[in-house]
């Protein structure tokens, strides 16, 4: 118990000199996409619309060394500003420090959660929680998420949260947690509807009232400090929609190789897809199985997304780590299926030495999602074998 008491005495000292002691960062590292979120939140602070580019324009080069032509737009939804207001009441150099160890917690809080729930019906594997934390810490899209001051974090929490406050019938939590997986919508754009209608079939009206809770508070908070936000996040949303990127998803794969803009809509044939296999075989699958083949298919089928928010697919990869660790799997199996999954992490670090195209990233969640299939087919006859 002494030792304990002592171990995490150490580690709340280390965590508050971290806090108030800046060490000097390699250029870059927390605040490229940063800069945008939290340009926001200071306008909003200020009573300022965070939708205005022109103004976001102007804070970005004021305050945070922004040398291009162009703002750099987070395209945020109304409520992520609030949730990073915090952030804004220091200079932007403190402020992209601390949102960086607030990143790194939030991962660390997010694996401990989902190793938890991976490990519920096998005590034994609560132990290897460190080939969880080094797996998720040595997966590239987690680190790549990390240096650019990413908030696809708060999804992985949410998700994460969501799993272990569901499970212990704590409501207005359960709803928080489902609040927070829409700081970046097109991320879920599969998992959360699935989600709702777990709740909703479970008749648990807090949840749901907790989660449209949260959301109004956060929404009403925008309206207070800036009434005049809505003109401007509507002319930034419709932008948003006429950009054409080269991300690494469906979208971005048929812009680059095919010159057509078509897939961009996919969304809307994917999402009644998942919807009706939900309904047909929700029975036959756990909320976690969902949760990961939700990702698996919406994460590579988004509108956008970049190759930093493929991170959310480090909840499918501790559902495989889960299975190999607990032997659910043959060891020829996990052997084989841990090699090509390193091969593959080591492979994303090559590409980024390259500097390609983002779209060139597209697949990862593909070979993942070959490599979770086989293993939930292997695992499946393994346990006929054994019924």
């Amino acid at each position: 118990m002494m030792k304990r008491r002592v171990t995490w005495g150490v580690l709340g000292l280390v965590c508050i000199l971290l806090i108030i002691i800046q060490p000097p960062l390699p250029p870059r590292i927390g605040e490229i996409d940063f800069r945008a979120y939290w340009g926001s939140s200071l306008l909003l602070s200020r009573g300022e619309s965070f939708a205005d580019l022109n103004r976001l324009f102007v804070v970005e080069r004021e305050y945070t060394n922004w040398t291009e032509d162009y703002p750099m737009v987070a395209w945020s939804p109304p409520w992520l500003s609030v949730l990073l207001l915090p952030y804004a009441f220091v200079s932007f150099e403190r402020a992209k420090w601390l949102w960086l160890l607030t990143n790194i917690a939030l991962v660390q809080i997010s694996t401990v959660l989902l190793w938890r729930d991976a490990c519920a019906s096998h005590s034994s594997c609560h132990r290897f929680i460190w080939i969880a934390l080094v797996a998720v810490f040595t997966f590239s899209m987690t680190l790549v998420a990390l240096i650019a001051g990413q908030v696809n974090t708060l999804v992985l929490l949410g998700l994460a949260g969501f799993l272990f406050f569901s499970k212990e019938r704590r409501e207005v939590l359960t709803g928080l947690s489902l609040a927070l997986t829409l700081s970046k919508p097109q991320l879920v754009y599969l998992t959360f509807p699935i989600l709702v209608l777990e709740l909703v079939h479970a008749r648990r009206w807090r949840a749901l009232g907790g989660c449209v809770g949260w959301l109004l508070l956060l929404i009403l908070a925008v309206f207070v400090l800036s009434p005049a936000w809505l003109s401007d996040y509507w002319q930034m949303f419709s932008l948003g929609l006429a950009v054409e990127r080269e991300t690494p998803t469906l979208s971005g794969m048929m812009l680059v190789f095919f010159s057509t803009t078509w897939a961009k809509w996919f969304p809307l044939v994917a999402l009644p897809i998942m919807l009706l296999c939900w309904y047909r075989w929700r029975t036959h699958l756990n909320l976690r199985s969902w949760i990961d083949i939700s990702l698996l298919v919406g994460i590579p089928t988004a509108s956008f997304g970049w190759s930093y928010d493929q991170i959310m697919l480090c909840i499918p990869l501790l559902s495989l780590i889960a299975w190999m660790v607990q032997a659910q799997l043959e060891y020829r199996d996990s052997i084989l299926l841990a090699l090509i999954l390193i091969i593959g992490n080591l492979v994303t670090f090559y590409q980024r030495i390259l500097t390609p195209s983002e779209v060139y990233f597209f697949w990862v969640p593909i070979l993942i999602l070959v490599v979770y299939a086989y293993a939930m087919m292997r695992w499946s006859r393994r346990r006929l074998a054994y019924a």
